[in-house]
C-alpha cells in the first residue's frame, strides 16, 4: 500500500489551474495455488485544483483524471509448457474539462492471453485486448474506440534479460 500527496506549481497546462492530488494504491501479487497466479490493484485519487486564475475551476476534478482505477489478472501455469491467463483493466468517471462540464464514463476492458514455454529460454505468447470489443475514451483530447487487438510475441530469455518480438 502506498499513500501520497502531490502539488504542482509549474505543471504543463492550457489553463491557469494548479493541480494537487492526494491518492492511495493498494496491490497484491502472488500465488494463490501451485498453479494459479494472482495481481491485482486498485487505486483511489482525490485530484483537485487548488488555485486558478480562471473563475469556477478552484476545487473542480483534475480533467482525465479518474478517482479510481483498478486492475486484476490471473494466470493458470499447466504442469507442462501451456498457461492461460485473463484479467481486466477499470477506469473510472472522468471529466473532460477543467470546469467539470464534459463528462468521460468510465470502462472496463477485458484482456486474455495464451503461451507455451518452447524451451527454458524461449516463450511464445498469443494475447486479445479488449475481448468484448467495447467502446470507451483514452483520453479526453483524443476520443478514440480501441478495438479488439489480437498480437502474437517471441520472448528469448537471456542472462535474466527478455528480449520480445
Amino acid at each position: 500500500m502506498h499513500a501520497y500527496q502531490t502539488r504542482r506549481s509549474n505543471a504543463a497546462r492550457t489553463s491557469g489551474a494548479e493541480p494537487a492530488v492526494q491518492g492511495a494504491e493498494f496491490g497484491i501479487n502472488g500465488y494463490l495455488t501451485e498453479h494459479w497466479e494472482i495481481a491485482a490493484g486498485y487505486t483511489l485519487l482525490d485530484p483537485k485544483i487548488t488555485s486558478s486564475t480562471i473563475t469556477g475551476e478552484v476545487g473542480r476534478l483534475l480533467p482525465n483524471t479518474a478517482r479510481g482505477t483498478a486492475n486484476l489478472w490471473v494466470t493458470y501455469e499447466s504442469d507442462d509448457a501451456w498457461r492461460i491467463g485473463a484479467g481486466m483493466n477499470y477506469v473510472g468517471h472522468r471529466f473532460a474539462d477543467t470546469l467539470n462540464a464534459v463528462n468521460i464514463p468510465g470502462y472496463i476492458v477485458w484482456n486474455a492471453m495464451l503461451g507455451y514455454k518452447i524451451t527454458d529460454d524461449i516463450d511464445l505468447q498469443f494475447n486479445i485486448k479488449n475481448i468484448t470489443d467495447r467502446y470507451y475514451y483514452d483520453a479526453s483530447t483524443m476520443p478514440i474506440r480501441r478495438r479488439t487487438t489480437l498480437f502474437l510475441a517471441l520472448a528469448y530469455l537471456y542472462r535474466n534479460t527478455s528480449f520480445r518480438f
